[in-house]
Order: C-alpha cells, then structure tokens, then sequence
C-alpha cells in the first residue's frame, strides 16, 4: 500500500507540474489568439480531472489512517490529527467532490457511473470512520473493554470494515485515473501531432 501511495504520489506532481505548464501556455495562446479547443479542454477538463482524483485518493488513504490513529491513540479534541479528520469529513471531501461533479459533466457515462459508485462507497466509509470516532469521544471510552473491542473488529479485514472498505476505494478510483490519464495523454499526443502538421503545412 505504502508503495502505490508513494507512485500516485510522484505522479499527482508531475500531472500538476504538467496542469501548470498548460495553463501558463494557455495563457500565452490567449495574449496571441491562437487558443484551441482542444487546449481548452485539456486545460479546463482533463487535467483538472486528473488532478483532483489524485488528491481524492490521497484523501481516502488519510483518512483512514487518521481515523485509526484516533482509534488506538488517546488525544485531546483539539489535537492536529482529529482537526484534520473532521475537517477532511465535513468540508475537503466536499469541496472535492463539488469540483468533480463539475468535471464529470464532460466524462463518459461509464466514468460517471463509476464516480458515483465510489462515492456511495465513501460516504458509507466516511460513516463508519464516524461510528469510531463517536464512540471514542472521551478518555474513559478508551478504558472501556466493550467499546474497544467493537473498533477494532472496524479494522479487522473483512466486508464491512474500514480497512477492506478503504482498499476497494482506492482500487476503484486507481482505475477512473487510470483511464482519465489514458484518455489525457491520446488527446495531447493527438494535439501534438495536429500541431506538427500545421506547421509543417506552413
């Protein structure tokens, strides 16, 4: 898993550095009104689109690793780690999603389903990350031996728990990058070939 994060790592910053050569290029096209469609929508659509499931992949895999930090760890409410993950839950999940919804309009109808999916899927994951961290919501929950053992049998691997839950996440949105940097990389190959011929013909 450490491997995958480290690899989806490298490549989200190089698809960023890429989404800023773009839109600097971009910029310069627009000055000299030579901006096409098809740089309009690698700068507007398929590099966004890519970017923002990386940071979504990111952001499940923290998750859940600070939900299991807050399960076997004691902290006050006011600790980095439990800020972080009710901030991840209630506003940069959101926010991520909002930007994606946007994006997926000019998907295919076979990405958006499975966008979807994922998200069904999140949303019963972001619940049971809350079940742990409603349960363990004072230091005398951690003391209790009932309510310990109810979480960590969360992680436990199986159907339903946080841990299987959170793989098949990632596998699943793995697979829409995988397709939305296919789909990037024909199109700018083919803008790089339409662009030669232009200046070929000149």
């Amino acid at each position: 898993m450490k491997n995958s994060i480290l690899k989806k790592t490298l490549s989200f910053m190089l698809i960023s550095s890429i989404l800023i050569i773009f839109s600097s290029c971009e910029t310069q096209k627009k000055l000299t009104g030579t901006v096409n469609q098809v740089n309009r929508e690698i700068v507007n659509v398929h590099l966004p689109s890519v970017s923002y499931l990386y940071k979504l992949y990111f952001i499940i895999y923290e998750s859940k690793e600070l939900t299991k930090s807050w399960a076997y760890v004691y902290k006050s409410d006011d600790a980095i780690d439990k800020v972080r993950l009710k901030d991840i839950h209630s506003k940069v999940y959101p926010d991520l999603k909002k930007h994606l919804d946007e994006l997926k309009k000019s998907w295919n109808p076979k990405e958006r389903k499975a966008f979807h999916a994922i998200c069904k899927r999140i949303n019963k994951l972001f619940e049971k990350e809350q079940e742990v961290m409603n349960q363990l919501n004072s230091y005398e929950a951690y003391e209790d031996v009932m309510i310990v053992f109810q979480v960590d049998h969360t992680f436990e691997r199986g159907t339903d728990s946080i841990t299987t839950e959170t793989e098949e996440i990632l596998k699943a949105l793995n697979r829409l990058i995988s397709e939305r940097e296919a789909k990037l990389k024909g199109i700018v190959n083919d803008d790089e070939k339409t662009e030669k011929k232009v200046i070929s013909d000149e």
